[in-house]
């Protein structure tokens, strides 16, 4: 039955309150910004207690059945609110003491802290993100129960229950470095997203593809593609992206010609790529940062380049199905007029941006620089009556920015307990160990066995939880085979991006599919062929690190760049059959062959590749030109 108007007023409420809360918790954010961080009980505590009580305002189903469900479910919400805020004075109070004198010897009300707020983050995130991860974390607690029962490598020495539930609550557990990178530098920039979001500015992302790649052969494809990658970085998800940018550009493309699920497969793809550019990379480069101790600038320079080719490869990818299957171009009146309002629109988004990158580039750190471009942002608004932020406007933002992160906020604080299962067991040297045991010091099958990992995690785990998994258990065997370690985190932070895209658990694809109404399963596939290039990337990054600035000058740099660019094209020519006219078997042999040669670390064979391709490329305009006579003469 419908809800009465009692409920209808509860619920009401209940928005308001989660409404008044996500207002404080992005307040309480930007406050220690400007202010400075509080202690650690405040700081994480704070942000912990105020998103936790929003999930469990958070409607859960919008009708009941019956009245005593309804109130059965909003007593154990409103238990687990009392809970929590009660768990969260209690560390206020006694943090300290717990830290300085009570470590390894905690008392009873210790005790009853930890379960029940480890029991909170669980729940938590079962609401938010669902059982798979729950389970995987789950799996890192029992191996810490019950390894020492274990035979041979796996076995580890006994562990107490009450270190366990200790380890697992304090600061190497939930407390952790995780959730610290998610309080104090991850959630600005979603709340930075909200603000674009809310002003306006970023649909100007999609506008302005339209007007760059908008009347090129696979102009459509492309433009989801440039709005994708643009607004991927900021918004730290790729199901998020599709979403976002995929209701405006999938519908376009089946317009034109493309078939559904290749429309769904380009966006699923492109939204991808998001995850992977500077200068946000979807908030994973500020974990990255934290874990290794590097300058985020480093992070973002090592990562922009491969980034560049796995669009590049997309880009070429889309012109050749263009080209290929004859699908024309977008009219010339639906492009978007480049007037007076779009160039001021789009003066704003970059005084925005450039404020937050110039801020970088001076040394603030992220968090203060995203503020400085959300400032940027509210100043600017004012010169464009369309986009000024009023105060109503301000504040929804402030409240979508704090709602956007619950999710990655619940993860965060679960990943910690995972966290402190490695280093409590040692399982990460254990699993280099194993690795090291298993290849025989080869980086080939290093590389193969951690890729495995990777995308068999990113199927079903969001990208950040994905990420620490695999580079907590894998990354020390390849920094030991002599990758450089930031290297090894992004090669499995590739491959954690990339499982959204591979079948048979790619939420990515699935959710383009159900905007273009296409087939699921096709849709997964058609996204992991267009995707190809970028599960190559990772291995071209490791064999060619001049890609990343690990070695070599810059002019080596570019090199090598334009060089595995050429690779690229080759290679996507091979997997679309089809160059300048469609490609016979010996020809996508012959093109394979060349973009290996590209790719390989070997100058000699680089440039024996690019003499290879020039030569296709010039037989296949020959033989264009004289099919065009042919056609001419009859």
């Amino acid at each position: 039955m419908e809800l009465s108007s009692e409920y209808e007023k509860y619920l009401l409420m209940k928005r308001y309150l989660v409404k008044l809360l996500g207002l404080g918790l992005s307040l309480f954010i930007i406050f220690t910004i400007i202010r400075g961080q509080f202690p650690v009980e405040v700081q994480k505590g704070t942000v912990l207690m105020l998103g936790s009580i929003m999930i469990f305002l958070s409607p859960q189903n919008k009708t009941y059945p019956k009245s005593h469900i309804f109130w059965l479910n909003e007593i154990i919400n409103w238990l687990f609110i009392i809970a929590i805020v009660g768990c969260t004075l209690y560390i206020y109070a006694n943090w300290y003491n717990i830290a300085k004198y009570r470590g390894g010897i905690p008392n009873r009300g210790d005790l009853v802290l930890f379960i029940v707020s480890i029991l909170i983050v669980f729940e938590i995130t079962r609401r938010t993100s669902g059982v798979i991860i729950i389970g995987v974390c789950l799996l890192f607690v029992a191996y810490l129960l019950f390894g020492q029962y274990l035979p041979g490598i796996l076995h580890h020495p006994n562990i107490r229950i009450i270190q366990i539930i200790e380890g697992s609550f304090g600061s190497k557990g939930i407390y952790g470095i995780v959730l610290s990178s998610m309080v104090n530098i991850i959630y600005i920039f979603l709340i930075y997203g909200a603000f674009l979001n809310v002003s306006g500015a970023g649909t100007v992302f999609v506008k302005l593809a339209y007007i760059l790649l908008g009347r090129s052969p696979g102009g459509p494809a492309q433009t989801a593609i440039l709005s994708s990658l643009l607004f991927g970085s900021i918004s730290g998800s790729s199901p998020a992206n599709v979403v976002a940018t995929g209701t405006f550009t999938i519908p376009l493309m089946k317009k034109v010609g493309y078939k559904p699920h290749q429309a769904a497969a380009v966006e699923a793809c492109s939204s991808t790529v998001g995850q992977i550019m500077p200068p946000v990379m979807g908030v994973s480069a500020f974990i990255m940062s934290q874990i290794l101790g590097v300058p985020y600038l480093r992070i973002c320079s090592a990562s922009v380049l491969p980034a560049i080719l796995f669009s590049f490869s997309l880009l070429i990818l889309v012109y050749l199905e263009a080209k290929k299957s004859q699908i024309p171009l977008i009219p010339r009146e639906e492009i978007p007029v480049v007037n007076i309002g779009f160039i001021r629109k789009t003066a704003i988004l970059l005084f925005s941006l450039g404020t937050l990158v110039f801020m970088l580039l001076k040394g603030s750190s992220p968090a203060f620089s995203c503020l400085s471009g959300i400032i940027a942002l509210i100043i600017g608004s004012f010169f464009d009556k369309t986009m000024w932020m009023t105060p109503k406007k301000i504040l929804k933002a402030l409240i979508k920015g704090a709602q956007d992160g619950l999710s990655l906020l619940a993860l965060c604080a679960l990943l910690g307990i995972a966290v402190n299962a490695v280093n409590s067991t040692g399982i990460g040297l254990l699993f280099s160990q194993v690795i090291m045991d298993v290849v025989k010091n080869s980086l080939p099958e290093a590389l193969v066995i951690t890729m495995i990992a990777a995308i068999i995690l990113g199927m079903g785990l969001p990208t950040v939880p994905a990420y620490l998994m695999v580079v907590l258990v894998a990354g020390r065997a390849l920094a030991e085979l002599g990758i450089p370690l930031l290297l090894a985190h992004l090669f499995c932070f590739y491959y954690a991006v990339l499982g959204t895209i591979t079948p048979p658990v790619c939420i990515s694809a699935y959710t383009a599919a159900s905007i273009a109404k296409a087939n699921p399963t096709k849709t997964a596939f058609t996204a992991w062929r267009f995707g190809l290039v970028g599960f190559i990337i990772p291995f071209i990054m490791v064999f060619n690190p001049e890609l990343g600035f690990f070695t070599g000058s810059y002019f080596t740099t570019l090199f090598t760049f334009l060089l595995c660019a050429a690779g690229t094209f080759a290679f996507v020519a091979f997997e679309r059959g089809f160059l300048l006219q469609k490609c016979g078997l010996p020809s996508r042999i012959l093109l394979l062959l060349i973009a290996i040669a590209l790719f390989y670390h070997f100058y000699w064979m680089k440039i024996i590749g690019l003499g290879g391709l020039i030569i296709m490329i010039y037989l296949q305009v020959i033989s264009k030109k004289k099919k065009e006579c042919k056609i001419g003469l009859m």
